[in-house]
């Protein structure tokens, strides 16, 4: 599923809670926001980062658990 992600597939899945349906879309979704941070222009006119994502939760404690899963992603590259 990650793979299809990764070439713009549209991709559904479906499996237990626990089974890591986050990291479908986490990871494409962050390899993406960094890629295209990668492209901006570093510093100057022509320099604006908007926005790569949004990310929508139906709950606090989802929205708060993927958050979690977002910023261990982050911390364990080597940026």
């Amino acid at each position: 599923a990650i793979e299809s992600a990764m070439n713009n597939i549209h991709t559904v899945v479906q499996t237990a809670t626990g089974s890591g349906k986050s990291f479908c879309f986490l990871l494409p979704v962050l390899a993406k926001a960094m890629l295209s941070l990668q492209q901006q222009p570093q510093h100057g006119e022509n320099s604006n980062p908007g926005s790569a994502a949004i990310l929508i939760f139906p709950t606090k404690a989802l929205a708060q658990d993927q958050f979690s899963k977002i910023n261990a992603l982050l911390q364990s590259l080597p940026i």
